[in-house]
């Protein structure tokens, strides 16, 4: 027996005999629901059913239904991993392929997905579909789960080097433009590597001008709730952008009362400023995160502060940004090649 949630009403799966039923409880509680749903298995094994289901239930059933259940409530799936199954299903929810039955999705069908964002988002959404399948599969929904493939990633290696942002900087701020909310996203990014989903989430009642920090209460992460330091150009940027305001969301939408700006206003307002400023497309808003990641490790050799002012949970997350210490690493071996004198 499966119960799931339609609307406010609870619904509830099962089989009898090899075939498989479904019927509303309309009930709006899980034990309420249980309840009648006993009944209703009851009055189908006395030979009086309603309608049997022909077939596997449509992926949006699965989703909204026993696997959201299980991300819920699998004490053995890890806290990452159960934010990262529903920004999946959140990704998917429009695609098409939730309106499919679930054991007519092929790997052809998931070629079909369309994500908007980076390909490690795109995967998100494949590898909780990909879960989805193999435990429908499990469950005897799904003969056999698609195989299905997922996009390469290409790790973010571009740094937002001095000339870049000296270009990028002037761009944002030459007469006519109105740019300045990204102009101070961008020393948040490069000062404090904070993310651009934090920033555009960031409160006015979270920044304390005198001690110099900003607290993030939430973020991608159990780790992303943390403080961090402002620099003086922070500190200048976000006085201006606050004003006389004492609360409400730093970057408030311009569109929207009470909401703040979107992240993707922050990474087209970036690639607008990088043409005109005539720096590669290929620098992305996300790899002045990077660039922070990278100084702060080159500067502090302490790994662990670093992933402390990321927001990583995982050390090796964070040990990617030690090539300036393998580079550092490379001209310590050329003067000991020069000591020696062997050619």
């Amino acid at each position: 027996m499966q119960l799931y949630k339609r609307g406010k009403y609870f619904w509830v799966r099962f089989t009898v005999n090899g075939k498989q039923y479904r019927e509303g409880t309309k009930e709006v509680t899980k034990a309420a629901a249980g309840t009648r749903a006993t009944e209703i298995i009851n009055r189908v094994q006395g030979g009086k059913p309603r309608a049997a289901i022909h077939g596997a239930p449509t992926l949006a059933e699965f989703a909204g239904g026993w696997f959201t259940e299980w991300v819920k409530s699998n004490a053995r799936l890890a806290f990452k991993s159960r934010e990262y199954y529903l920004y999946g299903l959140l990704l998917l929810r429009n695609q098409k392929i939730m309106s499919m039955r679930i054991d007519a999705i092929s790997a052809e069908d998931a070629d079909m997905i369309r994500v908007a964002g980076s390909p490690s988002t795109h995967n998100t959404a494949l590898r909780t579909l990909r879960r989805m399948l193999n435990l429908a599969a499990k469950r005897g929904l799904v003969s056999k789960a698609p195989a299905i493939s997922l996009l390469e990633e290409n790790r973010r290696t571009l740094l937002v080097e001095p000339d870049a942002e000296q270009r990028i900087a002037d761009e944002l701020t030459r007469p006519g433009r109105r740019r300045g909310s990204l102009k101070t996203a961008l020393y948040m990014i490069l000062d404090a590597g904070m993310r651009p989903k934090e920033i555009c989430s960031m409160r006015i009642e979270d920044v304390n001008f005198d001690r110099g920090f900003v607290y993030v209460p939430k973020s991608k992460t159990r780790a992303g709730a943390r403080f961090l330091a402002l620099t003086d150009r922070m500190k200048e940027k976000l006085f201006a952008q606050i004003g006389a305001r004492t609360e409400g969301y730093v970057f408030p939408s311009p569109r929207f009362d009470g909401s703040p700006i979107k992240s993707q206003a922050l990474t087209a307002a970036w690639r607008k400023a990088c043409k005109a400023a005539g720096v590669s497309p290929d620098l992305k808003l996300y790899c002045a995160r990077h660039t922070f990641g990278t100084d702060a490790m080159s500067a502090s050799k302490n790994p662990f502060v670093v992933m402390k002012a990321m927001g990583h949970t995982e050390l090796r997350t964070t040990e990617r940004y030690q090539h300036h210490d393998i580079l550092e690493l490379g001209a310590q071996m050329n003067e000991r090649n020069r000591k020696r004198a062997v050619n």
